[in-house]
């Protein structure tokens, strides 16, 4: 925790880069990696506007959860999208109860938590590793 939140200068809620439309928080440099069978992550990230300067010597964190990217919903595997105010009950309690969110409350409420915090931390739960951005010699 002592690594702070995201870097964010300009002021932006949480997004990705992947929706550049939607703005996002210069420290959302990368969503939701996958590691291989090993458990490694290799990324290599430039974005127009960054330089190493920029990054070198901030910090990584690795959420334990996929990161919502600031759009108030989820990605459903058939590829569609769904908002927090449209899924069931049942779907709110589990994500309500994944990241520690109140689940003894109305299906709004709970709807409205999720929607709130996906554009502060992408609801994409705690900390689980965290690195800071070096130069590969």
């Amino acid at each position: 925790m002592t690594s702070g939140g995201h870097w964010n200068p300009t002021n932006q809620t949480h997004g990705s880069y992947a929706f550049p439309e939607k703005g996002r928080h210069l420290g959302d440099l990368i969503n939701n990696i996958v590691p291989d069978s090993s458990g490694r992550v290799n990324i290599s990230f430039m974005e127009h506007g960054y330089c190493p300067s920029s990054v070198f010597g901030r910090t990584v964190v690795i959420h334990s959860l996929h990161d919502d990217l600031g759009l108030g919903g989820l990605f459903l595997k058939d590829g569609s999208f769904m908002s927090y105010h449209g899924m069931s009950e049942e779907k709110l309690k589990q994500l309500s109860s994944e990241r520690n969110y109140p689940t003894n409350v109305a299906r709004s409420q709970m709807a409205q938590k999720l929607a709130q915090e996906s554009l502060k931390t992408g609801n994409a739960g705690g900390r689980m590793a965290c690195a800071v951005i070096g130069r590969k010699k």
